[in-house]
């Protein structure tokens, strides 16, 4: 539901959410949904030190 927003506060709260979880299924899932939202706002996502950083793209 919160990917479905599409907007840059979404996919903040999602990063947050997956950051908060260490049960790897369910960060799986919010991954699944986190990148194709990351690539509709023009963010690359990218796992840095076993955690996700978020940069604009270009």
């Amino acid at each position: 539901m919160i990917a479905a927003h599409g907007s840059q506060p979404a996919l903040d709260m999602l990063l947050s959410v997956y950051e908060s979880y260490a049960y790897r299924n369910l960060r799986n899932l919010i991954l699944g949904v986190l990148e194709p939202l990351a690539g509709r706002l023009g963010v690359r996502i990218r796992q840095v030190d076993g955690e996700l950083d978020a940069a604009a793209v270009g």
